[in-house]
């Protein structure tokens, strides 16, 4: 059981590491590489929005692998492969519309939404769509939220 990987021994591993022994660390995350991650996730919105994935790696300290893989798994759930960037359907109805889930990592909930706009100066209280429907704020609130 010495070999057993858990999250926790990974976890360990990686933190006792200096930043320059693992190239991967600091690359930047390619298309290939979201490709491989996201297989049925939209070839667009990829391409649109790995620049910023990768701004905001830098700006939120996304900056491990183990970061990096939890933060893309955690988008890959939300946004179910990379294919929407928002939570639910038009028809769907929530008790917290319109602060519903939306972003790579779904930003949610009117107080989340309040701190996300006093941090970055978005009006995304007044406006919530843009963070469905600009995708470097996509980006940006997700790795906020991280």
């Amino acid at each position: 059981m010495q070999n057993t990987r858990t999250a926790s021994n990974v976890w360990k591993t990686e933190t006792s590491k200096s930043s320059s022994t693992c190239p991967r660390c600091t690359n930047k995350v390619t298309y290939e590489e979201l490709r491989e991650v996201f297989k049925d996730g939209s070839e667009t919105l990829m391409k649109e929005c790995l620049p910023y994935i990768n701004k905001y790696f830098e700006k939120y300290e996304i900056n491990t692998c183990i970061r990096k893989i939890h933060f893309l798994g955690q988008c890959y759930h939300e946004t179910g492969s990379f294919m929407k960037t928002i939570e639910g359907t038009k028809n769907d109805t929530f008790w917290y519309d319109p602060y519903r889930g939306r972003g790579f990592i779904h930003l949610t909930l009117r107080g989340n939404y309040q701190k996300f706009k006093d941090d970055s100066g978005y009006d995304v209280v007044n406006n919530p769509k843009l963070v469905s429907t600009n995708i470097e704020i996509a980006a940006m609130s997700s790795g906020w939220y991280w």
